[in-house]
């Protein structure tokens, strides 16, 4: 399914005709308010919504303009309709291949130049049926809810990519949603994530492993406070990652670190 952003107003008209036309010609489509991007698609499974590494960043000629003097925004896949060359070429077009070099070379993403918003739905409609090909046959590995967290997003990325390079993880639309957030205020969760992360030897894998375990401060400590002596304490969090392994584990010496500043009376 190919979700529309649904923000911006001024480009109702546009966003209606893409969605006749999509839909005419067999693509599922959908508006919804993006936190990141004018077009992103999704897989469904029931009720699940699995966001594909995809994302567009459409912009009419004239919208090039404006994100040349405002720093506009970069995404994955640029698209570039030339709209009103006129304004255009009043601009400047040099300053304008500039930007466009620049994100295609420097920022690294795909940029696709449409003459207009017919050639620009005929793109859409090729590369929906590329990736609904592409998908269909091949599992989707999906990281599940419970280990995305804002923060750590990114190195999870990196760590998994360096264990599995062959394979392309996905998150669902509702953590796509909320790491993508700009305006959202932090969570416990993502909070109590940072605070662990404070503690030297203490890295995103083995904090999220505390965070599934304990999803809350109140939650961690009451854990704590539910054993009978200090002992078991400091052994509380080693017992609990005995059964991970590599870096998600929790040795000793670091399991009495950590009881011992969350449980000390005096520090």
């Amino acid at each position: 399914t190919l979700l529309i952003d649904n923000r911006e107003k001024r480009m109702q008209q546009d966003r209606d005709y893409f969605q006749q036309q999509l839909q005419m010609r067999g693509i599922n489509t959908q508006t919804r308010s993006l936190e990141l991007g004018d077009m992103i698609w999704i897989a469904r499974r029931n009720l699940e919504e699995i966001v594909l590494g995809y994302i567009m960043e459409r912009k009419r000629m004239d919208d090039l303009v404006m994100s040349i003097k405002d720093a506009g925004a970069k995404q994955v896949i640029y698209l570039i309709e030339d709209y009103n060359m006129e304004e255009a070429e009043k601009f400047g077009m040099q300053a304008i291949e500039t930007a466009m070099s620049e994100t295609q070379v420097i920022n690294g993403f795909f940029l696709k130049r449409t003459k207009n918003i017919d050639q620009t739905v005929d793109y859409l409609v090729a590369l929906t049926g590329k990736l609904k090909s592409k998908y269909e046959t091949q599992p989707l590995f999906v990281i599940p809810n419970s280990v995305v967290f804002r923060n750590t997003f990114l190195n999870l990325k990196q760590h998994l990519a360096k264990l599995h390079p062959e394979r392309s993880y996905h998150i669902s639309y509702e953590m796509y949603s909320e790491i993508n957030n700009k305006h959202a205020s932090l969570t416990v969760r993502d909070t109590f994530l940072k605070m662990l992360m404070t503690i030297k030897g203490v890295s995103a894998e083995k904090a999220i492993e505390i965070v599934k375990k304990y999803p809350t401060p109140f939650q961690f400590v009451k854990a704590f406070e539910c054993l009978p002596d200090e002992n078991d304490q400091k052994k509380m969090l080693s017992d609990a990652t005995s059964s991970e392994i590599g870096r998600k584990k929790i040795q000793p010496v670091l399991s009495g670190k950590i009881a011992h500043i969350w449980c000390a009376d005096k520090y």
